[in-house]
């Protein structure tokens, strides 16, 4: 596990880079914000592995609403520091799950995506083809959580999901031979998908705004 100065010296410059971030959100600056994001996950991915914990959405928030606090000071590293030795040790000390097991708690207790994700041992992000079929088709119990791993898994095993979400901007995608190609792995849902991306996005962007 980490010791506390190294901890210090990385969280510190994962400080730097969230308020920057935050701060560029409200400016005309053409800074690409999306970059710097990615660079901010893939920090909390190291600093929460460096614990032994997986980068989900509670732990990750840990780490943000302490790097975003207005008076923030060395003191609140340490604080963080105890909290994420205290939460290592419920995990790793808890019982382990398998897939099925987490995604069918996550499915009773209506858990974020990005609460489980990031738990299954395929280790993947929230990407818009897993988003989709988690809110819309496996919570709802449109789906089983057996249904959902092995859509996942095609996608993931066959390096899909960048293709899918490209597909996304093309309106006339069902006229599009890359959705034929897409069809012959096999994906169940593939067409419902295509077919209720668009109005999925808009309501998400409804709630972020909200």
């Amino acid at each position: 596990m980490i010791i506390f100065e190294e901890f210090k010296a990385v969280y510190l410059d994962y400080v730097a880079r969230n308020r920057l971030w935050a701060f560029l959100q409200g400016s005309d600056s053409h800074v690409k914000l999306n970059d710097l994001m990615l660079l901010i996950l893939e920090g909390e991915e190291k600093i929460l592995q460096s614990f032994g914990l997986p980068a989900i959405l509670s732990y990750s928030s840990l780490l943000q609403i302490k790097s975003l606090k207005v008076n923030f000071d060395l003191a609140d590293i340490s604080v963080l520091y105890d909290e994420l030795n205290s939460e290592a040790k419920l995990y790793l000390t808890g019982i382990v799950k398998t897939d099925l097991e987490l995604l069918n708690m996550a499915q009773k207790r209506g858990l974020h995506i990005d609460e489980v994700l990031p738990q299954l041992s395929l280790k993947l992000k929230a990407e818009s083809y897993y988003h989709f079929l988690y809110d819309k088709c496996f919570l709802p119990g449109i789906i089983t959580a057996q249904n959902f791993l092995e859509e996942i898994r095609i996608v993931s095993e066959s390096k899909l999901s960048l293709r899918i979400h490209q597909l996304t901007n093309d309106p006339n995608w069902i006229q599009n031979d890359e959705y034929d190609q897409l069809s012959e792995f096999g994906l169940v849902y593939l067409l419902d998908f295509m077919a209720g991306y668009a109005n999925f996005l808009q309501e998400n962007e409804v709630e972020m705004d909200l």
